[in-house]
């Protein structure tokens, strides 16, 4: 330890890792405070927190009890640490730390296999790698607290520090329900690849399995008042349901259907994903299968997944997995002796890399600082945020997209474009609006109302007058395409 904190290159990483924090810290302040978060999951996450502070479990955002959604059991411990910082952007702040602190730890690992100035790239790659900054910029999901902890789990199990793996493997239990098959895809590897069975196998497995299934099969299905057994309606028997919508239906599938299997790995959909992630290492981590292995549950969660979005990157969903990513390329990069060999796919690697970076952060800008932000005066964004301070903290309010996460620390927030998204207003179930929201903050020009005004018009305009008739809205202040309106009578 004392040789690797006089090591410069230690120092220089660990300098990198931190400057990458505060630019991204910076950045998507930023993009808060000019009202760049678009969508809805920060303000669901960020009420979570604040209701989690408050004594209740129930999210007005979506009307559901939160640990019913996803087991993301490690908010209850982040409720001290959130009453003193009560912010949406701390969450921001925490998924950003695990980004950083992550490419730290990668750094040691790559430099005991390839060197430093080789780690000291792979570091710098880490930072830029396109799936990464599409998480970072992207909105907030407890997933994105893990990337640290796996990779100090990989650190502490390759240097057979028992203890230190254990409690890592107790951390990514909480984070989320799905992390206890990446903790049980180590102790498989452990079984194979450990002398100590007991240790690194057997105990490891035990408690990633019983985690699992108490999470899944119990905890919350009682949160959500389901009998326990019963699977998430939506998220495993919905977007698992060409697998026979359970578990066993997946591995029976794995089993008994292999073709039909191989077939659902690999539709054009998947085989892109995979070249978005793989690409930038001109898919030579494929060569490390054993590293990848312990990531493979969270893959195949994805590649099997009917959602949409869990095929893309530009949500958070690949930021688990990069580490391991970056992990068995190094690995395979070790297998070359020939320094010049290994010269020529470093720089191959580097250079794909900025390939997919530039193309990464030409979308970014379009999609989000154009979009959202650097078309937005000065002025406009002050105006909004004094309509937003205009709001009694304590109010009931309903809300178009980009106001949500500033208005999310209250007990009822509700999302505008349930009053008039399809999904939201069947014949056999539609969203009403509580007569307790009092106020609406609404921008007209919100992307989703846009939308549906340009594809679903009859239906959109019918549920906008319908809401607009069912109570008197009085503008209090209008600016621009921005307008608040209170309920009066």
């Amino acid at each position: 330890m004392e040789k690797m904190v006089k090591d410069k290159g230690f120092w220089a990483a660990a300098v990198l890792s931190l400057a990458a924090f505060c630019f991204w810290a910076a950045i998507l302040s930023y993009k808060f405070f000019h009202f760049g978060y678009y969508d809805w999951d920060l303000a669901y996450f960020s009420q979570a927190m604040w209701d989690l502070a408050h004594g209740s479990t129930h999210v007005s955002l979506f009307d559901c009890e939160f640990f019913a959604n996803h087991a993301n059991i490690i908010a209850c411990l982040l409720v001290p640490f959130y009453n003193f910082f009560a912010h949406p952007l701390v969450l921001v702040f925490l998924k950003t730390a695990s980004y950083a602190g992550a490419s730290f730890v990668l750094y040691l690992l790559v430099k005991e296999k390839l060197g430093g100035p080789a780690a000291f790239l792979f570091l710098w790659l880490y930072l830029i790698y396109p799936a990464n900054v599409f998480g970072l910029t992207y909105e907030f999901d407890f997933e994105s607290l893990s990337p640290v902890f796996l990779v100090l789990a990989y650190y502490f199990y390759t240097k057979e520090r028992w203890a230190g793996f254990m409690i890592c493997s107790a951390v990514l239990v909480l984070i989320k329900e799905n992390l206890p098959l990446v903790v049980l895809a180590f102790s498989i590897h452990g079984f194979f690849t450990k002398k100590d069975k007991l240790r690194w196998g057997l105990i490891p497995f035990v408690f990633a399995l019983a985690s699992f299934y108490i999470l899944v099969f119990v905890f919350m299905p009682l949160m959500a008042g389901r009998p326990p057994g019963s699977l998430h309606p939506y998220y495993i028997v919905h977007d698992y349901g060409a697998w026979g919508g359970s578990f066993q239906g997946i591995l029976l599938s794995i089993l008994t259907h292999p073709i039909k299997m191989w077939q659902g790995l690999t539709t054009p959909l998947n085989l892109s994903w995979l070249s978005a992630i793989f690409g930038p290492f001109a898919y030579i981590p494929y060569l490390a299968p054993g590293t990848l292995f312990l990531i493979s549950p969270i893959i195949l969660q994805h590649l099997l997944s009917a959602a949409p979005q869990e095929h893309y990157i530009k949500f958070a969903y690949v930021m688990p997995i990069a580490p391991f990513i970056f992990l068995a390329a190094a690995q395979v990069l070790g297998y070359f002796g020939n320094k010049t060999a290994r010269l020529i796919l470093l720089c191959l690697i580097m250079v794909l890399n900025l390939i997919t970076f530039n193309i990464a952060a030409v979308h970014l800008k379009v999609r989000y600082m154009d979009r959202y932000m650097l078309q937005e005066s000065s002025i406009m964004t002050r105006h909004r945020q004094e309509l937003v301070d205009m709001i009694p903290k304590n109010a009931a309010v309903v809300a178009t997209t980009v106001f949500l996460a500033p208005l999310s620390q209250r007990r009822e927030l509700y999302a505008f474009f349930k009053i008039f998204e399809r999904s939201y207003q069947t014949k056999a179930w539609s969203f009403q609006l509580p007569q307790s929201v009092q106020y609406a903050l609404i921008d007209f020009h919100d992307p989703l109302l846009l939308y549906n005004l340009t594809y679903h018009h009859d239906f959109t305009m019918e549920h906008l007058k319908s809401f607009f008739r069912s109570a008197h809205w009085v503008v209090l202040r209008k600016y621009g395409h921005v307008v608040l309106y209170k309920r009066k009578g």
